[in-house]
Protein backbone atom coordinates (compact mmCIF):
# COMPACT_ATOMS: atom_id res chain seq x y z
CA UNK A 1 0.00 0.00 0.00
CA UNK A 2 1.41 3.35 -1.04
CA UNK A 3 0.86 6.33 1.21
CA UNK A 4 0.10 9.79 -0.07
CA UNK A 5 3.54 10.95 1.07
CA UNK A 6 5.22 8.13 -0.87
CA UNK A 7 3.20 8.99 -3.95
CA UNK A 8 4.18 12.65 -3.71
CA UNK A 9 7.83 11.65 -3.36
CA UNK A 10 7.62 9.45 -6.47
CA UNK A 11 5.94 12.25 -8.43
CA UNK A 12 8.70 14.68 -7.43
CA UNK A 13 11.41 12.20 -8.44
CA UNK A 14 9.62 11.60 -11.76
CA UNK A 15 9.67 15.34 -12.44
CA UNK A 16 13.35 15.67 -11.46
CA UNK A 17 14.28 12.70 -13.62
CA UNK A 18 12.39 14.04 -16.62
CA UNK A 19 14.01 17.48 -16.30
CA UNK A 20 17.55 16.10 -15.93
CA UNK A 21 17.23 12.82 -17.86
CA UNK A 22 20.71 12.80 -19.38
CA UNK A 23 22.39 13.47 -16.03
CA UNK A 24 20.35 10.72 -14.32
CA UNK A 25 21.30 8.17 -16.99
CA UNK A 26 24.99 9.07 -16.68
CA UNK A 27 24.85 8.93 -12.88
CA UNK A 28 23.12 5.52 -13.04
CA UNK A 29 25.94 4.22 -15.23
CA UNK A 30 28.42 5.46 -12.63
CA UNK A 31 26.39 3.85 -9.83
CA UNK A 32 26.33 0.48 -11.58
CA UNK A 33 30.07 0.63 -12.26
CA UNK A 34 30.81 1.49 -8.61
CA UNK A 35 28.55 -1.34 -7.40
CA UNK A 36 30.27 -3.81 -9.73
CA UNK A 37 33.74 -2.61 -8.75
CA UNK A 38 33.17 -2.37 -4.98
CA UNK A 39 30.23 -4.68 -4.30
CA UNK A 40 27.76 -1.92 -3.44
CA UNK A 41 27.02 1.76 -4.03
CA UNK A 42 25.35 4.55 -2.07
CA UNK A 43 24.84 8.27 -2.32
CA UNK A 44 28.28 8.63 -0.70
CA UNK A 45 29.81 7.23 -3.88
CA UNK A 46 27.70 9.24 -6.32
CA UNK A 47 27.95 12.74 -4.82
CA UNK A 48 31.69 13.21 -5.49
CA UNK A 49 31.58 11.48 -8.89
CA UNK A 50 28.44 13.16 -10.23
CA UNK A 51 27.93 16.75 -9.08
CA UNK A 52 24.36 17.93 -9.60
CA UNK A 53 23.50 19.98 -12.66
CA UNK A 54 23.25 23.68 -11.93
CA UNK A 55 19.94 24.54 -10.33
CA UNK A 56 19.00 20.90 -9.62
CA UNK A 57 17.48 20.04 -6.27
CA UNK A 58 19.55 17.61 -4.13
CA UNK A 59 16.67 15.13 -4.15
CA UNK A 60 17.63 14.46 -7.78
CA UNK A 61 20.21 12.05 -6.35
CA UNK A 62 17.32 9.82 -5.30
CA UNK A 63 16.33 9.30 -8.94
CA UNK A 64 19.71 7.67 -9.65
CA UNK A 65 18.77 4.55 -7.71
CA UNK A 66 15.31 4.09 -9.24
CA UNK A 67 16.28 1.34 -11.66
CA UNK A 68 15.78 -2.42 -11.87
CA UNK A 69 19.55 -2.80 -12.30
CA UNK A 70 20.15 -1.88 -8.64
CA UNK A 71 18.44 -3.35 -5.59
CA UNK A 72 18.58 -2.25 -1.95
CA UNK A 73 21.32 -4.12 -0.10
CA UNK A 74 21.62 -2.45 3.28
CA UNK A 75 22.34 0.86 4.94
CA UNK A 76 25.32 3.15 5.49
CA UNK A 77 25.80 6.52 7.17
CA UNK A 78 25.74 9.49 4.78
CA UNK A 79 28.98 11.48 4.70
CA UNK A 80 27.96 14.88 3.32
CA UNK A 81 27.72 17.64 5.89
CA UNK A 82 24.05 18.41 5.34
CA UNK A 83 23.08 14.80 6.10
CA UNK A 84 23.88 15.16 9.80
CA UNK A 85 24.95 11.51 9.78
CA UNK A 86 21.61 10.08 8.71
CA UNK A 87 21.35 6.53 7.46
CA UNK A 88 20.93 5.98 3.70
CA UNK A 89 20.48 2.88 1.56
CA UNK A 90 23.23 1.03 -0.21
CA UNK A 91 22.55 -0.91 -3.41
CA UNK A 92 23.89 -3.92 -5.31
CA UNK A 93 23.60 -4.86 -8.97
CA UNK A 94 20.72 -7.24 -9.71
CA UNK A 95 21.86 -8.45 -13.11
CA UNK A 96 18.66 -7.16 -14.78
CA UNK A 97 18.99 -4.73 -17.65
Amino acid sequence: MTTEAQELKEQALDAHEERHREWVLQARDVAVKVALDFGSVSINDIRPRCPLPEGAHPSLYGAVFRTRVLRPAGYVVAFHRESHGRVVRSYKVTGEQ
